[in-house]
Parts: structure tokens; sequence; C-alpha cells
């Protein structure tokens, strides 16, 4: 009984422990896909005081794929994506015209990922070069996708010249139109012959 009565009192602290604090819950998906029917929102941004450099915001956008194939067919799937983790705002920047500026790089995002569409859907894939193809078209796409981010900061001055934002926020509308035919994620490649 004594020994009993000791393992409760020892034990009695765990009991507690588990009961005052929940189980972690599952991480928050912070990966978010391109869709022309939502824009970007502050909330979807952290909120920083202080930030190394004099950028306003950061927006972490790339694109992804996914694939699936056989010696019968294959389905790829080619997204733009955000991630919030890894997207921010500095606390005294937060306007409409800088949210503008961060929602163009992620339609950027999204035409790149439509001409990768295009051009996978153009490239005469087998079941032999599909892994070849695919590549060298994805590290093409993804390395004129960086630059032209970069063009886009450069000619934009990072927002700051109206004019220049002006004149991308039309060349973009412009391009994601001329590939609206693209703009189903998935890409179906029929491999078999």
């Amino acid at each position: 009984m004594r020994f009993l009565l000791r393992a409760m009192v020892m034990l009695l602290p765990l009991l507690l422990l588990s009961f005052s604090y929940p189980y972690p819950t599952p991480a928050k998906q912070t990966k978010i896909f391109w869709d022309e029917n939502n824009s970007l929102d502050w909330q979807l941004f952290q909120v920083r005081d202080l930030v190394a450099g004099n950028h306003a915001a950061q927006s972490n956008i790339g694109i992804s794929t996914s694939c699936e194939y056989s010696q019968k067919g294959g389905k790829i799937t080619v997204r733009a994506t955000f991630n919030q983790a890894n997207s921010w705002v500095r606390h005294d920047c937060i306007t409409d015209h800088i949210l503008n500026h961060e929602q163009r790089h992620f339609d950027i995002s999204e035409l790149f990922a439509r001409k990768m569409r295009k051009q996978l859907t153009e490239a005469n894939i087998t079941p032999q070069n599909f892994k070849v193809k695919y590549n060298a078209i994805y590290n093409t796409i993804v390395a004129e996708h960086n630059a032209y981010q970069d063009l886009y900061d450069d000619q934009s001055e990072h927002s700051i010249d109206e004019e220049g934002q002006n004149r991308w926020n039309l060349l973009i509308d412009t391009q994601l139109d001329e590939l609206s035919y693209y703009a189903n994620p998935e890409v179906i490649i029929p491999l078999g012959n």
C-alpha cells in the first residue's frame, strides 16, 4: 500500500502536466498556390519592426512541380507558390502600393508556371526522354523566372518608380492573358506509343 501511495504521488505531477499542456497542433499550412480569384493580403505576411537593408517587404515565391508518370502517360502539376512562413513586411510599409508590388512578384511566378506548362505540352515527351526533357525545361524556366524577377525589381525600383511599376503591371497582365490557355496547373502528357 505504501508503495502504491508513493507511486501515485510521483505520477501525479506527470498526469497534471499532460492535462494542462495540450499536445502540439500540426503546423499551419504556409504554402499558398496562385489563383486568379484570390490576391495576396497583408495577413499572409509576418510583420517585422526591424529589417536588415531597406526593403519594405519580401515575398517568398516560386514554382513547385509534382510528377506522376508511367509507360501509359503522365501528369505534371506546375504551380506558382507563395510561402507565408518566409514572407514579411516592415510594419511602417503596409500600403496597397507595396502589396500590389508583392502581388506582381507572385503573378510573375504564375507567368513562368504557364510558360513551363506550355513547354511541357509542346516537348514531345516519351517514356525514354521524360526525365531529361523535364529537367531541362524546369532548370531553364527557373533560371528565366529568377532573372525576370530581378529585372522587375530593377525597372520598378522595388515599386518606388510608380511609372515603372504601372508599366510592369500592364506587361504582367498582358503576358498572363496571352498564356491563359495554360492556366490549368495540370499538364497531361501522353507517353504511350
